[in-house]
């Protein structure tokens, strides 16, 4: 999200720059400096974030449905496990107390809801 930020700002930076910076390269105010500007802000908005929505999608799906508890490591979802252990996706430990601040804060950064977790303790949840 940050590399995305980034990107978004160097392009707005770069649609100023044309503008601002015309006369003094000399650029005619033909086609080019009429659109130039306008693609270079629009590189964001029209390809950045579609991108970033779509390689997102399923980790943003998993965080939401587990409610958070996923492993630190892979993102495996470890709902249906102890409230610590080793993933078995990648063998790292996890706690899932120890995690939560962290998966809070990353649910707030993609703005999910950040609801109470309820630890299941192994138990499977119920599909009601």
């Amino acid at each position: 999200m940050r590399r995305l930020l980034w990107l978004s700002v160097l392009f707005a930076i770069l649609a100023c720059a044309w503008v601002m910076l015309r006369k003094p390269m000399g650029v005619p105010r033909g086609y080019a400096y009429r659109y130039g500007a306008r693609a270079l802000g629009l590189v964001p908005v029209a390809v950045l974030w579609p991108w970033w929505m779509m390689t997102t999608q399923h980790f943003r799906r998993s965080l939401r449905e587990s409610g958070g508890r996923l492993c630190t490591r892979c993102a495996y979802d470890v709902s249906r496990l102890p409230l610590t252990g080793t993933c078995p996706e990648c063998g790292g430990a996890y706690d899932v107390e120890h995690d939560r601040p962290t998966w809070v804060t990353v649910m707030s950064m993609y703005g999910l809801s950040v609801s109470p977790m309820k630890p299941t303790g192994g138990q499977p949840k119920s599909r009601s």
